[in-house]
């Protein structure tokens, strides 16, 4: 009975460190400024074959989720600049080293890493695994002037003549 129980303690001391190890635990390592720059030009440079939710399309990898995390875990944020840097986008024009930098802070926040005060460099080296869990971070409800919660349903993929895309607009009602 002594035997069971100390075996299922060690078991559960090995969950908790497990559980523990992939926790980020590392400072932020860039700003919100620099993410909401990185999605404007990530949307204009990237998303034509990495689609909009960072996912894929042919032969361009998944930039968020578990596919993303498992290449670039033990790889510092320095290493993915570099290689975005050196690489992207393919056969386009080259952007500035602050779009790539901020291409990588949106890549990064899309991943679970959170904002901070420090801008992201260059040189910036931390593992990403210390920094993102490969998990997005929940949207914030869109709530109009009444305080009711917006929702889109797509209809299809095309855009309105005025850039909107087709849609219809359901509301529900939210707590106050």
């Amino acid at each position: 009975m002594k035997a069971g129980f100390l075996s299922l303690a060690a078991l559960g001391l090995c969950a908790i460190a497990l559980v523990s190890a992939q926790q980020p635990s590392g400072a932020p390592v860039f700003t919100a400024a620099q993410v909401d720059a990185g999605r404007t030009a990530y949307e204009a440079s990237c998303a034509s074959c990495h689609v909009s939710d960072l996912g894929c399309r042919n032969e361009a990898p998944q930039l968020a989720g578990a596919d993303f995390m498992n290449t670039w875990r033990t790889q510092g944020v320095d290493a993915l600049f570099g290689f975005i840097r050196s690489t992207m986008p393919p056969g386009g024009a080259r952007l500035s080293d602050d779009q790539y930098l901020a291409i990588v802070a949106y890549i990064l926040r899309s991943n679970g890493a959170a904002p901070g005060a420090q801008p992201l460099t260059a040189a910036t080296a931390v593992p990403i695994g210390t920094i993102a869990t490969g998990q997005r971070p929940a949207a914030p409800a869109q709530v109009d002037d009444l305080g009711r919660e917006r929702f889109y349903v797509q209809l299809h993929s095309e855009k309105a003549p005025d850039g909107n895309l087709w849609g219809w607009l359901l509301v529900q009602e939210t707590k106050r």
